[in-house]
């Protein structure tokens, strides 16, 4: 068996190595995270974006439906007038 020094000097690499590993992986993790928050935001923006637009087009369509119901009443009222 090796002296205690000895020992930890031979283990001593393979423990570097091994941290040096782990913060590998930490930043693949960290940059793969990063890629996946930006696509969210990107995709959250689009559906806000989608979002607006349809409130905006519904509020054309409310507009549209009581100009419509104004125009029927006048052409109901229009054509009260005649009598058959």
């Amino acid at each position: 068996m090796l002296p205690l020094p000895v020992q930890a000097l031979t283990t001593s690499p393979q423990s570097v190595n091994q941290i040096s590993d782990m913060a590998t992986q930490i930043a693949s993790a960290a940059e793969e995270q990063s890629l996946v928050t930006s696509e969210i935001t990107r995709n959250t923006e689009a559906v806000r974006e989608v979002s607006d637009q349809l409130a905006h087009e519904a509020s054309d369509a409310s507009e549209q439906a009581i100009q419509l119901s104004e125009l029927s009443a006048n052409l109901r009222k229009e054509i009260a007038r005649f009598k058959l």
